[in-house]
C-alpha cells in the first residue's frame, strides 16, 4: 500500500492532516525508535537552516554566545553534518564566535580561586538546538497521544520498533487515561521481552557446545538493546 494510501485509511473523514502526523506514519515502519528518527531528521533541518540561512542572524548568534554552543551530543550532530555538507563556512563563522566568548571566560577564571571554581559549570546550560528538540518532541508526543484511539494509528504505532526509554517516559507523561498508558507500556514491554529473548539466544549460541546457527534477530538484538537505552 503506498504511503498516500495509508493516510487516507488512517484519517477517513478527516481533513486536516498534520505534518507531524505524516512523519510519524512513516517513522513507524522503519527501523528504531520513530520519535528518535523525526527528531534526528527535524533536528538536522534546524542545524542547515542555522547554517545557510541564519549565520549572520543577532539573535540567533547571541543565543549561542549565551549558551557557549551546543552540548556535547548537539555538538557530535553538527559537525556530522557539517562534515558532509558545503557549510563549513557558515560552522566556521557561529564557532569562532563561541570561541571568543571562551577565550573572555578563561580570562574570568584566572582571578577565581580554587572554592570558586569548582562551583562553576562551564559546559552551556541552554543549548539552543536542545531547546529546539525539546519543543519538538512534544509536538510528537501530542500527536501521538491524541491519535491513540485511531485504531489503525495505534495498530501502526504498535508494530513498530518500539520507542527508547527516553521517549517512552516522555510520552507517558502526556497521556491522561491509565488504560491507554497501561495499554502502551504492555505493548512495549512485549517488544523488551522478544529483545532480551534475542539477547539470551545470542549469548547462549556462544557455548562451545552449541550447532545452532545466529539468526539475524539475534545479532541485531544487542544494537536493538543498545538504542533502547541510549535513544535511537
Amino acid at each position: 500500500m503506498i504511503y498516500s494510501n495509508i493516510i487516507k485509511e488512517i484519517n477517513k473523514g478527516s481533513k486536516n492532516i498534520s505534518k507531524s502526523f505524516q512523519e510519524l506514519i512513516e517513522a513507524f515502519e522503519k527501523e528504531g525508535c520513530p520519535i528518535c528518527r523525526v527528531i534526528d531528521f527535524s533536528t538536522d533541518n534546524y542545524f542547515e537552516s542555522i547554517l545557510y540561512e541564519f549565520v549572520n542572524d543577532p539573535k540567533v548568534r547571541k543565543d549561542l554566545r549565551e549558551s557557549l554552543g551546543y552540548c556535547p551530543s548537539h555538538s557530535d550532530q553538527l559537525k556530522k553534518i557539517v562534515e558532509k555538507s558545503y557549510h563549513k563556512l557558515g560552522a566556521s563563522i557561529i564557532i569562532e564566535d563561541i570561541i571568543k566568548e571562551f577565550i573572555k571566560k578563561f580570562s574570568e577564571f584566572s582571578k577565581l580561586s580554587l572554592k570558586q571554581l569548582k562551583n562553576i559549570n562551564i559546559l552551556n546550560q541552554n543549548c539552543p538546538a536542545c531547546i529546539y528538540q525539546n519543543k519538538y518532541e512534544n509536538i510528537y508526543y501530542l500527536e501521538i497521544s491524541d491519535n491513540l484511539e485511531n485504531e489503525d494509528f495505534f495498530k501502526r504505532f504498535s508494530k513498530s520498533e518500539g520507542l527508547c526509554f527516553s521517549h517512552l517516559a516522555g510520552l507517558l507523561k502526556t497521556i491522561k487515561s491509565s488504560a491507554v498508558r497501561n495499554k502502551i507500556i504492555e505493548n512495549q514491554k512485549l517488544k523488551l521481552i522478544e529483545i532480551n529473548k534475542e539477547l539470551n539466544a545470542f549469548i547462549n549460541k556462544h557455548d562451545y557446545q552449541n550447532k545452532e546457527k545466529i539468526t539475524s534477530g539475534e545479532a541485531k538484538a544487542l544494537g536493538k538493546a543498545l538504542k533502547k537505552m541510549m535513544r535511537g
